[in-house]
């Protein structure tokens, strides 16, 4: 699939490092623990209501700010799509920003209001759905950085992952939900 997330699907940037002891045979011989890392997140993505009631309801209109952080360099061609269960209607419905400074969050004010439809599988919610392309290079560099990432098998493996996405001009999609009671 030419389009695919990327394997860089940036979480945390922190080391997952877990130690697993499994019986290799008869004498129960223990495996050493094993580092894995994975990539820093490039954006941090938050949607909070705006509002100074204690709830917010799907009954009831209300509103929400959507807010996009670049965590790792400056990605660009950057599509926001605002997205809800069926029972709830986002205004606006979509947005498109060219890159997003480093440092520099989007903000959007998004209307949400009661629709026809039921609430999903999920519950009712409201999605800030993000695809864009990453900084490889600012990705690069940063993985690079021996203090943050000293194993160099690992280092290696996420360096050989960014190049190759480099050389497919793999897009990102990062989301978040706000979940209504």
């Amino acid at each position: 699939m030419k389009r695919r997330l990327i394997e860089i699907a940036l979480a945390m940037p922190f080391v997952i490092a877990s130690a697993i002891c499994a019986p290799i045979s008869v004498g129960a011989q223990e495996r050493q623990s094993e580092v894995r890392y994975i990539p820093p997140p490039n954006l941090a993505i938050e949607l909070i209501p705006n509002t100074t009631a204690k709830t917010v309801t799907a009954t009831a209109p209300f509103s929400l700010t959507g807010t996009i952080k670049p965590l790792v360099g400056s990605p660009r061609d950057l599509k926001v799509f605002f997205e809800s269960s069926q029972n709830l209607a986002v205004t606006p419905a979509s947005a498109s920003l060219p890159n997003l400074d480093s440092g520099k969050p989007a903000v959007f004010d998004l209307q949400v209001s009661p629709a026809l439809g039921k609430a999903d599988e999920g519950g009712t919610f409201v999605r800030l759905r993000v695809i864009y392309n990453p900084d490889f290079a600012a990705l690069a560099s940063f993985v690079a950085d021996t203090k943050l990432y000293p194993n160099q098998i690992e280092r290696i493996r996420l360096q050989k992952i960014i190049r190759r996405n480099t050389r497919e001009k793999a897009k990102q999609t990062d989301a978040a939900r706000f979940f209504v009671p």
